[in-house]
């Protein structure tokens, strides 16, 4: 498995650093909780 895919295992393991940039999925996640939030604080205001 490794030797087949050698490209499989560097990418993890900079996805769970973060280091070189952050994956488009971390971004959308981070991007709809913070919407999230505003819009449950909205609604409770």
């Amino acid at each position: 498995m490794a030797l087949h895919k050698p490209e499989g295992e560097p990418k993890e393991k900079k996805k769970s650093r973060g280091d070189n940039q952050p994956s488009p999925m971390k971004v959308l996640a981070y991007c709809l909780a913070i919407t999230g939030f505003f819009l449950i604080l909205g609604l409770l205001k």
